[in-house]
């Protein structure tokens, strides 16, 4: 027996198999397509993703440490002017940005 005799025996010869077929090679080659494009986004972007960027300081932020119970100091970051509240200070920041017009 050759192999196409082997395939069409055991695949093709009946619709139930065929489609499971079908059904299992679309699932395998969507994945691998996905793996392998995602791969190559992320190596064309290499520093240009939201996962490269976040892990950067902004420029107008500094880190506080902390000695009172709170979350860790790695984690809390504020605007030196602001007593430890990000909030407030991108608030502010939105607030005196010349582009929001004040009603």
């Amino acid at each position: 027996m050759t192999l196409s005799e082997i395939i069409y025996k055991k695949i093709y010869r009946r619709t139930s198999t065929y489609l499971l077929a079908c059904v299992v090679c679309a699932y395998i080659f969507e994945h691998a397509f996905d793996g392998a494009t995602e791969m190559a986004f992320r190596r064309i972007n290499q520093g240009k993703l939201w996962e490269d960027m976040k892990a950067l300081p902004h420029p107008c932020v500094e880190r506080v440490s902390r000695s009172q119970p709170g979350p860790p100091a790695s984690n809390f970051v504020t605007h030196p002017s602001e007593n430890g509240n990000p909030i407030w200070t991108q608030f502010r920041r939105l607030y005196k940005n010349e582009s929001i017009k004040r009603r």
